[in-house]
């Protein structure tokens, strides 16, 4: 008896304790304002010599986009941690103070604990037991039970459908954190190789600018020599310095474009780095049925459209489910008068009762209402898995054609580019032997220098068109490139 009463005064004590502890106070923030920048920590300190599985891993690690999916996606894991919570315990205690007819007040106290359990079938169960009470009130045991027949049964049961909903929620968010991982690296890859671009057009101008000095010093020694006349002097410099302006603007655009990269990793800007990878990538023969197949298979997005199918069909069942009327299993037991801890002034008596409950909707025009609607909405989730089926195939046959392209205008610049040099060389030799003028040097040089840039650019663009390719087929970008 004294350990009953002495687990009453304990439970009190826990009731009332917090409520008089208050809130936590509130730490201040030690956030940096804007203007009080600092440089840039260790973790986000960028590596002197930059490979492009390095920098894929990094912006898996940096980008807040990407950190706002895992942030949806572990609320999608608590959400269904939190569905499959079928037992929902408390622990209770009262007290009250009474008085009948005028007379002096009678103080009444009681302090139990309550369990309530669901099974995903739809059964409920719930249980209170108040083991400690005073003379004032009555300790008792009280058992319920119900059971749906129809109406919300088996997999209709809330419990399920709660369930199911937050796992089909889970897969939506799986597939959409996988999805925004791919997301980032395809960006990552593109603004390393654009970096890169813009980097090596930097050295194709340098050479364009030697090119253009030797020139004017041709032009100058022939003009000294008398065998030109002065304009062609002033052709060569007016070409130098278009070549000085053009490195020029190159080089900005290669500062932009290495901060775009580390944008992309999500680091400061304004560091340096070396890049050590170029844009490298094996021919290989393309089957465009196999490769729209392997789509269709593989990617999230149409998985992510087929998992709302299913959620809208759970939908429609519920919404039909909820026209039909319902008839539940019920029972309960209640002992009153445990004896325990006061309440002596009551003698124990048990009560029992079980039977069957039967509801029939009237006036059920929102409930056919939703079934309605639930099933147009169905309908048209099954109109855009068909559309997103043939955007799939349109997306992989164009990126396929894109390769082929590329491929094709690599090669011809690779032929072009020495039928370049030897046009710039023969066109020295022709100056050289006064049978043209420095016009077609300059011709050339233009020439050359189109020739190596777009053959440069085609390299990259090769390279891109393939992550292009494999990411239209649904492949594992983030893992091959950054694992």
């Amino acid at each position: 008896m004294l350990i009953v009463r002495w687990l009453f005064a304990v439970i009190l004590a826990g009731l009332f304790v917090p409520a008089a502890a208050g809130p936590a106070p509130a730490q201040q923030s030690t956030a940096a304002s804007p203007a009080s920048a600092s440089p840039p920590s260790e973790s986000e300190r960028v590596p002197a010599s930059l490979t492009l599985r390095d920098a894929v891993r990094i912006s898996l690690q940096n980008n807040p986009q990407l950190k706002q999916a895992r942030v949806s996606y572990l609320a999608a894991v608590s959400g269904l941690a939190s569905a499959r919570d079928l037992v929902d315990t408390s622990v209770f205690a009262g007290i009250s103070q009474a008085s009948v007819g005028g007379g002096s007040g009678e103080t009444a106290a009681a302090a139990g604990a309550r369990v309530e359990w669901q099974s995903r079938a739809g059964d409920a169960l719930s249980a209170s037991l108040v083991p400690a009470a005073t003379s004032g009130a009555t300790s008792n045991l009280r058992l319920q039970y119900r059971r749906p027949l129809s109406r919300q049964s088996g997999g209709l049961s809330s419990t399920n459908v709660s369930i199911v909903s937050a796992e089909l929620a889970l897969a939506v968010q799986d597939n959409t954190f996988w999805l925004a991982r791919q997301e980032t690296a395809e960006a990552t890859v593109r603004a390393y190789l654009n970096a890169v671009r813009a980097r090596d057009l930097i050295k194709v101008s340098e050479a364009d600018v030697e090119i253009a000095q030797e020139t004017v010093r041709m032009a100058r020694r022939r003009l000294e020599e008398g065998l030109v006349a002065e304009i062609e002097l002033s052709r060569a410099e007016i070409r130098l310095a278009q070549s000085r302006d053009a490195l020029i603007e190159r080089q900005r655009a290669y500062r932009d474009a290495l901060d775009a990269l580390l944008l992309a990793m999500g680091l400061p800007v304004g560091q340096e780095t070396e890049l050590v990878d170029t844009a490298s990538a094996e021919r290989a023969e393309l089957d465009s049925q196999k490769l729209v197949e392997e789509a269709l298979a593989n990617r999230r997005d149409l998985k992510a459209q087929q998992i709302a199918i299913r959620r809208q069909e759970l939908d429609y069942r519920v919404a039909g489910d909820d026209l039909r009327p319902s008839l539940d299993v019920v029972a309960s037991y209640t002992r009153a008068g445990l004896g325990l801890a006061g309440g002596g002034d009551f003698q124990s008596q048990s009560y029992w009762a079980g039977g069957l409950e039967y509801s029939l909707p009237l006036g059920a025009v929102s409930r056919r209402e939703r079934k309605e609607t639930s099933r147009r909405s169905l309908e048209q989730l099954k109109v855009e898995e068909a559309y997103l089926r043939e955007r799939i195939t349109n997306e992989v046959l164009s990126a396929v054609r894109r390769l082929e392209a590329v491929a094709a205008t690599l090669d011809i610049y690779s032929a072009n580019l020495k039928v370049a040099q030897d046009n710039l060389e023969l066109a020295r030799r022709m100056v050289e032997e006064g049978l043209v003028t420095n016009r077609d040097i300059l011709e050339a040089q233009v020439a050359l220098t189109q020739t190596r840039s777009s053959l440069l650019s085609a390299e990259i663009d090769y390279f891109l068109a393939q992550i292009a390719l494999e990411r239209a087929v649904g492949r594992d970008l983030a893992e091959r490139l950054g694992g």
